[in-house]
């Protein structure tokens, strides 16, 4: 678990291992023998762990017989004052890093062979064996007197790996037969479909004894020698294995229209029992909603499943450059992993998609982006924070004059203008902009603060018109029209001037007439309705004699707000006839000039005047009617 990194302050070792005298090509021959013994579906951790304890008896059987050598006088390997007996220890092995990891230390050696002495010992300290192997095979051999026969018996013995559910319980004996040099033990190796981790047993060798005959006493001994214990790794091969994109990093073209792109996200290495992980998608330069869609959940890999996809929407926006963001792998279930050679490590893996920019989308958006660079600067305004609005609000244009343009230095008009719409100015700032809630803040400002202003000015004009001799009704379609009227004339007359078609000039007046309406009448009577119907306290407070026949009917019993329509009707008669003929004017110079604005100046005059004389009509028929009433 440490070497893969998969534990708390542990990083992933390098696959490079290199075991002590064998060399390259060698190590190449082994790992072929393996997979063939094995199977191809044997892992490249497997042959590792097979490898680093095949390494392991060697080295300690070299380091055995230069212990011996030593003591009989022989070519030394090293030098050694005073020689201790067999000492069993890997030499190094390699990874990436010059670690050397201690093995088993064996003890002093007290009975060595000899031509009157048999000893009997296993070949090897520690053997692996997969767990699919079905059984493991351990050589036990006989140094020294060989000539008559000899037996010894042997036992296994639980480690981390439990009789009857791991392995299978084996007691017996071995005979050497005079001559014979090895025997083997075999032990069955229980495979099962669980993903478990490496687990040891053990088979000890005891009571090694010359096999008596019939022949005179002879003098020959046996007992055993050092490795009398074997220690048995069972590698488990039913791994569940690990979970990782196919690659780094994708890259989509930029799609037409919006498309859903399927990621494929790949278990190796195993496919035993369930596994799974969340994911999620993370911005980069690419964001979600106007790039690519969100996407998150679970994924869940079943018994056996080596492939799952994720479904993502990338959107077709015109790009003018390469953007990017991330699919992110992370919390594996137990006991799935992530790949630690991808990108993202032990905890997580990282997929990233670039979107690449299509090749006419690109040219289209150079164009127009040569084309507005000089006026982008200016409409950044927006999106200023809210000390700069109160600067806007405070300066005159706003603050551009740099002192180099003429064109852009405040004139006394401006200064004028300015100075009569500086607390309207100074009002609006107090509207935060739009970068704070997603512009839902500055949505509800801006509400609260027509409000304010639309009761402010029709006070005003109520005021005004008191003063004036005006009625409500006149002052209504004259002084309050006018002053809601005029910035919607200069918007459409700037739309004109700017537009190819008069569709914004003429939506924007009619459009503006219609919110006025509506919020300015509609709104406030629906909340006053709501409010004394359920008050009840309408009659008490603005009951008169004029109001009477409301309440001889079931509605209005308990109260109800009531508005006298006045001159309303005919008002609104009058001016749906001025629309009906200036409808049929904007027709007419459709059919005749060829659009609704413009045309030859004389006909464009003779259009303007009849316009200003049919709001006269109505202001006058308006005016008479209200007099008269």
């Amino acid at each position: 678990m440490a070497d893969r990194g998969m534990l708390p302050g542990t990083t992933p070792l390098h696959r490079s291992v290199q075991i002590q005298g064998m060399s390259v090509d060698e190590l190449a021959e082994r790992k072929a023998v393996l997979q063939k013994e094995y199977g191809n579906q044997v892992t490249e951790e497997q042959i590792i762990k097979l490898l680093i304890v095949e390494g392991q008896a060697k080295n300690c059987a070299s380091i055995k017989m230069a212990a011996r050598r030593s003591l009989m006088g022989g070519k030394r390997a090293a030098q050694v004052k005073k020689p201790s007996g067999l000492q069993c220890a890997m030499s190094a092995i390699t990874f990436g890093r010059n670690e050397v990891v201690p093995v088993d230390e064996g003890k002093e050696d007290e009975n060595e062979p000899t031509e009157t002495m048999a000893c009997i010992e296993f070949k090897m300290i520690k053997v692996a064996v997969l767990e699919s192997a079905g059984r493991v095979d351990c050589i036990v051999r006989r140094d020294g007197a060989i000539d008559h026969a000899v037996t010894v018996e042997y036992k296994t013995e639980e480690g981390s790996a439990r009789e009857g559910s791991d392995f299978d319980r084996a007691k017996g004996s071995l005979t050497f037969e005079s001559g014979a040099r090895e025997k083997c033990i075999s032990v069955k190796i229980i495979d099962d479909q669980a993903f478990e981790e490496d687990k040891e047993f053990y088979i000890v060798l005891e009571n090694a004894q010359v096999v008596p005959s019939n022949k005179e006493h002879t003098a020959v001994k046996c007992a055993l020698g050092a490795v009398k214990k074997i220690t048995v790794a069972i590698i488990d091969d039913d791994m569940p294995g690990v979970m990782t994109f196919e690659k780094d990093s994708i890259t989509i073209a930029e799609p037409e229209k919006d498309t859903t792109v399927d990621i494929t996200v790949i278990r190796k290495d195993g496919s035993a029992g369930k596994i799974g992980c969340n994911f999620r998608t993370e911005n980069g330069t690419a964001v979600a909603g106007i790039d690519y869609e969100e996407a998150f959940g679970i994924l869940q890999f079943e018994e056996g499943e080596m492939t799952k996809n994720i479904k993502v929407v990338v959107k077709a926006k015109g790009r003018d450059r390469t953007e990017l963001f991330r699919i992110i792998l992370d919390e594996a279930q137990s006991p799935g992993t992530f790949d630690t050679n991808a990108d993202g490590g032990p905890d997580m893996c990282i997929l990233t998609v670039i979107l690449e920019t299509g090749k006419e989308s690109k040219q289209q958006v150079a164009m127009i982006m040569s084309s507005l660079q000089a006026s982008w600067q200016k409409s950044k305004v927006g999106h200023a924070n809210w000390a700069e609005q109160f600067k806007s609000a405070f300066y005159v244009m706003g603050g551009e004059d740099d002192g180099e343009d003429e064109d852009m230095k405040p004139g006394v008009s401006d200064w004028v203008l300015h100075i009569i719409t500086l607390p309207w100015k100074v009002c609006s700032a107090l509207i935060p902009p739009t970068d704070y809630c997603g512009g839902w803040l500055c949505f509800m400002c801006a509400l609260c603060m027509i409000g304010l202003l639309t009761g402010l000015i029709g006070d005003l004009a109520a005021l005004f018109g008191c003063c004036a001799g005006l009625k409500d009704e006149i002052s209504a379609i004259t002084i309050v029209a006018v002053g809601t009227s005029l910035p919607d004339t200069f918007a459409s007359k700037a739309a004109a001037v700017a537009d190819k078609y008069a569709d914004n000039s003429v939506g924007n007046v009619t459009g503006s007439n219609s919110v006025n309406v509506f919020l300015g009448l509609g709104l406030p009577w629906m909340m006053a309705s709501f409010y004394w119907t359920f008050n009840k306290q309408w009659v008490a407070t603005y009951y008169t004699s004029r109001h009477e026949h409301f309440y001889n009917t079931d509605l209005c019993q308990s109260g109800c707000f009531v508005v006298k329509a006045g001159s309303l009707v005919f008002s609104v008669t009058v001016f749906t006839i001025c629309a009906m003929f200036a409808i049929v004017l904007l027709a007419l110079r459709r059919k005749f000039f060829g659009g609704e604005l413009g045309g030859p100046r004389p006909q464009a005059i003779a259009s303007s005047i009849l316009l200003v004389c049919l709001w006269l009509i109505y202001i006058c028929l308006s005016w008479w009617y209200a007099d008269t009433r």
